[in-house]
């Protein structure tokens, strides 16, 4: 998912709007980490309670 977020965010900037490719790219990579980091904490590290055991 964060490798679409990146790739869509590159596509935007450098095609669409015309900023500068690696501003582009540093900017996409800290967005794609950012949200890396929540789903990751969402959905793998989730605590885990008697109703998902059953």
């Amino acid at each position: 998912m964060p490798f679409l977020i990146e790739t869509c965010i590159l596509w935007l900037g450098i095609s669409v709007f015309g900023f500068h490719e690696v501003i582009t790219k540093v900017i996409g990579h800290g967005v794609a980490v950012v949200s890396n980091y929540f789903l990751s904490k969402l959905v793998i590290f989730k605590k885990i309670t008697n109703e998902d055991n059953i």
